[in-house]
């Protein structure tokens, strides 16, 4: 899922599943709310 260069901090914390690598999140679906523009994550 990840889309971003393969050979950056992200990309190889993610590779090498490192815990002390950079947190990663994944938003899977956007509700929107009542207020024009917001969305729940």
């Amino acid at each position: 899922l990840y889309e971003g260069p393969p050979d950056d901090e992200a990309a190889i914390g993610i590779k090498n599943c490192d815990p002390k690598g950079p947190l990663m999140m994944y938003i899977s679906k956007m509700v929107p709310t009542s207020d024009k523009g917001r969305f729940y994550a």
